[in-house]
């Protein structure tokens, strides 16, 4: 496996360290998105939007 950059981000994850191409670091996020199925998520019971103080 090789990583076509000239840096990278080294992540220490528990026992496992994770090497992240540097100009390229939410690509692996991206590209997960399509793995998502149209249901997930589907019974999510989301709160109702609190109203705060504007500061």
């Amino acid at each position: 496996m090789r990583i076509n950059d000239d840096k990278a981000y080294l992540k220490k994850v528990g026992n496992a360290l994770y090497i992240i191409s540097f100009h390229n670091a939410w690509q692996n996020l991206f590209d997960s998105l399509y793995c998502f199925t149209s249901d997930f998520m589907e019974d999510r019971n989301q709160l109702l939007s609190q109203k705060r103080e504007l500061l």
